[in-house]
């Protein structure tokens, strides 16, 4: 049975052009399920908010959907600064964030759905496959 992350893997590739993001152990799985599949391009990115940034320029540029990638946490919000332009200026882009730990300790964790609503974004979350 295919894995959550493979799921998530092959929606995005069936609906985006191409992939942006930083790598980290709240996206690991997916990515490693993306670069697997094989079907839509991912350029790794030096900052989250650059890989949003580079998602937006995409659908600017070429009138495609992109998708950016960020482990959670910290990793997550550095993005909201471009997340909150995107969502300003009505382009479509797909964040797709990985979730906390489920347990021990998380001094790291953050609301990631009341800080993604409060710049405008919807937010989705992906439960089982």
């Amino acid at each position: 049975m295919p894995s959550v992350s493979a799921h998530v893997a092959a929606t995005l590739a069936a609906h985006v052009q191409h992939v942006f993001g930083v790598m980290g152990n709240g996206n690991a799985y997916v990515l490693d399920a993306l670069e697997r599949q094989g079907a839509v391009p991912y350029t790794p990115m030096r900052h989250e908010g650059g890989a949003v940034v580079a998602a937006d320029a995409f659908h600017r540029a070429s009138g495609g959907l992109a998708a950016a990638t960020a482990t959670y946490g910290a990793g997550f919000t550095n993005t909201l600064t471009a997340l909150a332009e995107a969502v300003q200026a009505r382009i479509p882009l797909i964040l797709l964030v990985g979730d906390e730990p489920t347990s021990g300790p998380r001094p790291w964790g953050v609301d990631q759905i009341a800080l993604a609503s409060a710049v405008g974004a919807r937010t989705y979350t992906v439960g089982r496959a």
